[in-house]
């Protein structure tokens, strides 16, 4: 199972285009929203952190894969 989690209205919509057999979790701005949201999905469960960035090397509409993270 794989789960999307954004945060925003926009990145819902654009990621109900992008991602049509997952499931999709809006958790709102911020580190707290997205604990809250998330603090009882079993940690064996993939999460695809579909979202927004800013940067100031990457051009405008750059798609970038960071990888893999572990807590």
């Amino acid at each position: 199972m794989k789960l999307v989690v954004v945060a925003t209205d926009e990145e819902y919509r654009i990621a109900k285009l992008r991602y049509k057999h997952h499931t999709i979790i809006k958790t709102g701005v911020g580190a707290l929203n997205v604990y809250m949201t998330l603090k009882y999905i079993p940690r064996w469960v993939k999460i695809i952190n579909f979202g927004f960035a800013g940067s100031n090397k990457i051009p405008i509409g750059t798609e970038v894969h960071i990888g893999e993270c572990e807590l």
